[in-house]
């Protein structure tokens, strides 16, 4: 009777002890999987959270400038006005003083042009370096990676002025939606024979993204963050 319960376990054990291990491998694996995938999707969205900041603050910095930059408009149009007056008077004394005052309005112009050039580049710029900087850490997890353009986007009005207003555009969140696209190597993370074995792929497709929409009423951008990829 001890005999035939034995071989009973025996054989019990003969046919679960596969199953046993498939689903411990299996557990293995998986938490393996879910764990690189969460560190790369983590750092996905930490750094394009960093890029949506400096999209936010370089387009306050720049909106900022509206008032000086109408002023600046405002001086340049009011100076032509007094020169093509003192031109049609004829008079060299008022002609001069007319030049003069044109020339000082387009000098404070231009100091306004500068100001808005120099925070288009600076935060575009490091945009740029963030976009490369997280390339380089998806490309050390993955085997590929991709990154949208990221860069500030914003209305000029007039657009053609030496010192336009910078507004948001009607599709403002979509011209700031920043996808991050990466295929993540499975390989160094799980050996390739448990890849084998339980019939899983050797990568995985993965993606994340962020946008911000402006709020007219509280004249504030508010952070948009996707599920994996914004439109």
């Amino acid at each position: 009777m001890i005999r035939n319960q034995s071989g009973s376990v025996l054989v019990a054990l003969v046919f679960t002890l596969p199953v046993i291990l498939t689903v411990a491998i299996a557990a293995v694996v998986i938490s393996q999987i879910l764990v690189a995938k969460s560190q790369s999707e983590e750092l996905c969205r930490k750094e394009i959270v960093r890029s949506q900041k400096l999209v936010k603050k370089g387009s306050v910095e720049l909106m900022k400038l509206n008032r000086k930059a109408t002023l600046a408009r405002s001086r340049v149009a009011a100076a032509r006005a007094r020169l093509a007056a003192a031109l049609a008077s004829g008079l060299p004394p008022a002609i001069a003083t007319a030049k003069l005052q044109l020339h000082k309005a387009r000098i404070y112009q231009e100091v306004i042009h500068n100001s808005q050039i120099a925070i288009l580049y600076a935060y575009n710029a490091s945009l740029k370096l963030q976009q490369i900087n997280l390339t380089q850490q998806l490309q050390q997890r993955a085997s590929t990676a991709s990154l949208a353009e990221q860069r500030i986007e914003l209305r000029k009005i007039p657009p053609q002025s030496r010192s336009p207003n910078y507004i948001p555009y009607s599709d403002h969140k979509k011209r700031h939606c920043f996808n991050a696209t990466w295929t993540l190597n499975l390989q160094p993370v799980v050996v390739q024979w448990a890849l084998q074995f339980l019939k899983l792929e050797n990568s995985l497709k993965l993606s994340c993204g962020a946008s911000q929409e402006f709020q007219i009423k509280e004249k504030d951008f508010h952070l948009f963050f996707a599920k994996d990829k914004c439109l």
